[in-house]
């Protein structure tokens, strides 16, 4: 056992540790990356399984090495977000395979946000059961005018509610899908009205925030739901955050706090001993 002798011995120790392995993570990271390249451009049944499982290697890896300033999963400071972008790759590698792909989608409008006016009508408060709370988003999402992009927003919306009625009933500990199901899911039009920063669309991926608290069970997900909450926090105007009270609250979260992951935590802490 290495113990701290007091005068930084431990603490450089463990410094020095996460340092190598991070550098074998993101080593071996690229290796598989380089790879999985050359099969993406011509998939077919004998190279599939690899380039699946590769795609969602990968994909665990980057989440697994901890929230990053300006990545947010879902969205970034930059535009899309390299987690995501992984995650969405692994679902057209199975589209192609099952030669099911979609056809391409329309882009949306990108005229439309939610009003301020009615955010403040709608009286969202940081309390209250989850039912009243998507409600009250519901009635928002109800105001889009165009069909297609309101349709995309009532489809996460209707996806997402599934989680909370199973955190909140009894048979939560028997539920195994993966909150990240969700963002696997989405259409593209309203994953792109998250990356633009729409307000309401963030507070959808808000909710999705306390979803991942409360039912992702490994420590690959540690610190990402409040980290992703704090980047929600910088993007929307102050008009509309009344709109994220609610799982603010749920997360026990409030701007300027975040979670340190274990495994960031274990990096920084000296060894000691205990008499």
């Amino acid at each position: 056992m290495i113990v701290d002798d007091g005068g930084g011995g431990g603490r450089d120790f463990w410094h020095h540790q996460f340092a190598h392995l991070l550098e074998q993570a993101e080593r071996h990271q690229l290796l598989g990356i380089q790879g999985t390249t050359p099969l993406l451009g011509n998939i077919d049944d004998d190279h599939y399984e690899v380039a699946y499982t590769s795609a969602v290697l990968i994909g665990l890896v980057n989440l697994a090495m901890g929230p990053r300033q300006g990545e947010y999963v879902a969205f970034s400071d930059h535009g899309a977000a390299n987690f995501l972008g992984l995650l969405r790759g692994v679902r057209s590698i199975k589209s192609h395979h099952d030669q099911r792909a979609p056809p391409p989608e329309i882009p949306p409008p990108c005229t439309w946000t939610a009003s301020r006016i009615r955010v403040a009508e709608l009286g969202f408060q940081a309390g209250g059961h989850y039912g009243e709370h998507l409600q009250r988003l519901r009635h928002l999402v109800e105001e889009i005018a165009d069909d297609g992009l309101r349709g995309s927003y009532v489809a996460a919306m209707d996806d997402l509610e599934q989680f909370f009625v199973c955190m909140d009933g009894p048979d939560v500990a028997t539920y195994y899908m993966s909150p990240f199901g969700w963002l696997y899911r989405i259409s593209d039009s309203f994953l792109g009205r998250i990356q633009d920063k729409e307000p309401l669309a963030l507070a959808m991926l808000s909710c999705f925030t306390v979803v991942l608290k409360g039912l992702e069970s490994g420590w690959a997900a540690d610190g990402w739901a409040d980290h992703i909450m704090s980047g929600i926090w910088i993007y929307l105007a102050p008009e509309y955050r009344d709109m994220v009270r609610w799982p603010m609250q749920r997360l026990g979260w409030e701007p300027g706090e975040e979670d340190v992951p274990l495994r960031v935590a274990l990096a920084s802490t000296p060894l000691t001993t205990h008499t």
